[in-house]
């Protein structure tokens, strides 16, 4: 990412595009890439998102900062306009990131997802191969003949901690015990819930499954971008699309007209729901065809199948970029980040005149609030070069710096605490 931006004075999503990809080909730590975190079925699938920042004007804003904003009105329709791409679920495509790059470049739409996303590269150029590795078919192997443990199914006292619709301990379950066995799982009625508290957020988010590579990238141009690409959670649950209606408000809709498939309709202002059919006249993708996997031994269909997205495709949550103040990358338990959207949140702590540790302290707050076991953590990045991370439910967060002071890859290293008496984190650095 370096050399693209610095060396051959490439743009910021340029830099962001390559970076993720070099980690995507190397498969960094087992979760970003092909061969990791197989889904129940065995599958690995990926997802990524790129977002280019709105332009600030870096080169002049502290000399001219009057002079700037009549920059920004006179030259306000050729800014960047904070466009993203991204993907979810893609399947048997191997540069996630660089389909994302697609989608922000060549369509009007944010996030494509599940097979149509896969119909969308190819029909770009990208080549359709497997994703799944020996290595990666071996730990899928295991998880069945572990009694599929950990999975991602509720049990029935977590929804009694989180429901508000149980009556008297009665709630719905399923059956057989996903705590004890695999499944098929179907739902089983009347379960008594138990004081016994199963909490979201420590279980899945901890080293080795929390997924990300993010990264933040300014050019020399001052415009800033970011990105996150990910194979997401082990043994996460095939055909569930996380982001559909995520803020919303309880409203239904046949979405937009003439849409790419793969494209999710966020319809809504507050959290409540959304239901879609889909838009009418889509752009037409491969044809049907079925699709069988040696590895995993079982027939995959190419059309209409989605499966679960984590938070690194959705903006907000993954990654952020707003060149007017900064951006941010998060990792961690995607299906509560989300919920939170921390990236935002640290930039718009960014906006405040925070600084970047401080911004992403903040944003990890609102998390551990409600989630005390959270393990994840955050990068920060303003506008005028100053960074800071942030990280709850690990000793050290690693992330690495390069500018051109430093010169070189610079491994900084982020401590943080939760005190017991006021909840406050604290924040050590040590950078080298």
């Amino acid at each position: 990412a370096w050399e693209t931006v610095y060396w051959k004075k490439k743009s910021a999503v340029d830099a962001v595009e390559r970076g993720c990809i070099v980690c995507e080909e190397e498969q960094c730590d087992g979760t970003v890439g092909y061969g990791g975190s197989p889904d129940e079925n065995g599958e690995t699938t990926l997802d990524a998102m790129i977002m280019d920042g709105l332009c600030c004007f870096k080169i002049f804003q502290d000399f001219f900062l009057d002079f700037i904003k009549i920059l920004r009105q006179v030259f306000s329709k050729i800014r960047t306009t904070m466009n993203m791409g991204a993907v979810g679920a893609l399947r048997r495509v191997k540069n996630a990131i660089s389909v994302a790059r697609h989608v922000l470049d060549y369509t009007q739409h944010s996030l494509l997802v599940g097979d149509q996303a896969t119909e969308f590269a190819v029909s770009m150029g990208f080549k359709e191969e497997l994703l799944e590795t020996n290595a990666s078919t071996k730990i899928w192997q295991q998880w069945k003949q572990n009694n599929c443990q950990p999975n991602f199914w509720m049990l029935a006292n977590t929804l009694a901690v989180l429901s508000s619709t149980a009556e008297d301990g009665e709630i719905k379950n399923v059956s057989p015990d996903p705590a004890s066995t695999c499944g098929p799982y179907k739902p089983a009625t009347n379960s008594l819930a138990t004081k016994q508290h199963q909490q979201r957020g420590g279980k899945f988010g901890g080293e080795g499954n929390h997924d990300t590579i993010g990264m933040i990238a300014i050019d020399n141009q001052g415009k800033i971008a970011a990105g996150t690409s990910t194979n997401g959670a082990s043994h996460k649950i095939p055909g569930y699309v996380v982001n559909q209606g995520k803020i919303a408000a309880g409203t239904s809709t046949n979405g937009a007209s003439h849409k790419i498939p793969g494209y999710v309709v966020n319809k809504g202002k507050i959290a409540a729901g959304t239901s879609t059919n889909g838009a009418s006249h889509k752009i037409p993708g491969n044809k049907h065809e079925t699709f069988l996997s040696p590895k995993i031994n079982k027939m995959h269909s190419c059309v209409l199948t989605s499966s679960r997205v984590g938070d690194s495709p959705i903006p907000g949550a993954g990654a952020y970029a707003d060149g007017e103040v900064g951006a941010a990358a998060a990792t961690g338990d995607g299906d509560v980040m989300m919920r939170f959207l921390p990236s935002l949140i640290a930039v718009e702590q960014l906006r405040s005149g925070v600084t970047p540790s401080a911004a992403g302290e903040n944003a990890l707050r609102r998390i551990v609030a409600r989630y005390p076991d959270f393990v994840g953590g955050i990068v920060v990045l303003s506008i005028d070069g100053q960074y800071g991370a942030a990280c709850h439910g690990m000793n050290t967060f690693k992330y690495s710096v390069c500018n051109q002071q430093l010169g070189e890859l610079a491994n900084a290293l982020v401590v943080l605490s939760l005190t017991a008496e006021d909840g406050e984190i604290e924040v050590r650095i040590s950078v080298g």
